[in-house]
């Protein structure tokens, strides 16, 4: 049950925080100034939002650019993956940090040649969301870890630790 509620608290999350971006967008018409300016404040800590490199619904920008669009999109995929995953955290755990460091290199090298030579909403967009699933994934199992934990435990040795996680 522990795991199933921390699972579910994981999605919540990061479907509230990818929603969040187009908020405005949908409560133009009615509660516009009402919304507008704490969103796109929320947001602004996270993202550059400049208009001409973000995804518009109708008239409004969303409060995120392509690649924080694709990140924030791939932390919801990447927890929504994570039950699947589950069985192979053998594996997860021993190639995790070269995979972000690879989306994180690949990522800077897509901002670099954005830079120089102009960038593409594709390009801009799949960087971020393979960051954004790599991200999901290991965060929530993570908190699945530690929402795991029994009572007589160490939540975060038992989490950062994975001495759960079966070896082959």
């Amino acid at each position: 049950m522990r795991r199933l509620f921390a699972y579910g608290t994981a999605w919540v999350a990061f479907a509230l925080l990818w929603a969040g971006t187009a908020l405005p967008a949908f409560l133009y018409d009615s509660l516009w100034e009402a919304w507008q300016s704490p969103c796109f404040r929320f947001y602004s800590g996270l993202c550059h939002q400049i208009p001409d490199r973000s995804f518009w619904i109708g008239p409004i920008p969303l409060a995120v650019c392509h690649r924080c669009t694709g990140v924030l999109g791939g932390l919801l995929m990447g927890s929504l993956l994570a039950p699947l995953a589950e069985a192979h955290q053998a594996i997860l755990r021993r190639h995790g940090p070269a995979w972000i460091t690879l989306a994180l290199l690949l990522m800077g090298l897509d901002w670099l040649w954005g830079w120089w030579q102009g960038g593409t909403v594709p390009s801009r967009l799949l960087t971020g969301l393979l960051l954004g699933i790599l991200s999901g994934l290991y965060s929530t199992l993570g908190w699945v870890a530690l929402g795991g934990a029994t009572r007589n435990s160490n939540p975060t040795e038992e989490a950062c630790s994975w001495k759960h996680v079966r070896k082959r």
